[in-house]
């Protein structure tokens, strides 16, 4: 299953718009998602951040895909760090923050992605709602998800998060609110020495949650370990691959490239 998701989140980076309507994105829309339909495809004008909301009758899945950073803005989007409270995110602890830009992000996207997702939700009361996105787009997908999980009245046992590469999203209070929201599937993808996963810096307030991790890139034949949640980052895991300094690894997991392309 990750590596199915992990094509929805790489078909997001593809540049021809009409092949992504189409579901024809070459290797992205195949080996899995085929017969993805897609009911919406925009990108928000204030961050540059593409998205786009499909349904797989195969796999009973109404997703939201949101792309990673490829813009000058989708870079000012990430280093917009500044943590803020969130207040728009109904019943939410007070003192929960998260990072700033994916913050605004989410609230955008969430306020144009939300109805749609709702109307399909109805429409096929028995499929999942999926959120996925590499890198700046698992980030603002968490946002989004939790957003969607408190503001609908779909509960959050149709909710998956499937994210790959994405950095920390907020404070340690926000880890543990995303943590005990009751998903139905919550998975941080990170793979080998991918140094995104550890930004922003821990030792500035910020705590992750890291549920697994994609090894061993050669042959294309990874090891995954799962990873103890209930340590919010666990030692074992992606904090293990010391130096994390490889962004080639960023642009991996499992055998699926995430890019400007098809």
């Amino acid at each position: 299953m990750a590596r199915t998701y992990a094509k929805f989140a790489g078909a997001s980076y593809c540049l021809v718009d009409s092949m992504v309507r189409s579901w024809t994105c070459l290797g992205h829309c195949s080996g899995g998602t085929e017969g993805t339909e897609v009911a919406m495809l925009s990108t928000d004008s204030l961050t540059e951040i593409k998205y786009y909301v499909g349904v797989n009758h195969r796999l009973k899945a109404i997703i939201l895909s949101i792309r990673g950073t490829l813009t000058p803005v989708n870079a000012i989007v990430d280093f917009s760090w500044v943590p803020l409270g969130m207040s728009d995110f109904p019943g939410i602890p007070k003192g929960t923050m998260a990072h700033a830009g994916f913050l605004v992000a989410a609230l955008r996207i969430a306020g144009v992605t939300q109805q749609k997702l709702l109307e399909l939700a109805t429409k096929y009361p028995d499929y999942t709602v999926d959120f996925t996105g590499h890198s700046l787009g698992g980030a603002t997908a968490q946002l989004v998800a939790l957003h969607f999980a408190s503001s609908t009245s779909v509960p959050p046992s149709r909710v998956r998060i499937i994210t790959y590469g994405a950095p920390r999203v907020g404070n340690p209070l926000f880890a543990k609110v995303i943590g005990s929201a009751g998903f139905k599937m919550l998975a941080r993808v990170t793979f080998n020495n991918d140094p995104v996963p550890h930004l922003p810096p821990s030792n500035t307030g910020w705590l992750g949650w890291t549920v697994g991790r994609v090894r061993d890139m050669l042959g294309f034949k990874p090891r995954v370990t799962e990873c103890q949640d209930s340590k919010c980052e666990d030692p074992n895991c992606a904090n293990s691959r010391v130096p994390y300094l490889n962004l080639l690894m960023h642009l991996r997991a499992y055998d699926i490239t995430f890019g400007p392309w098809c």
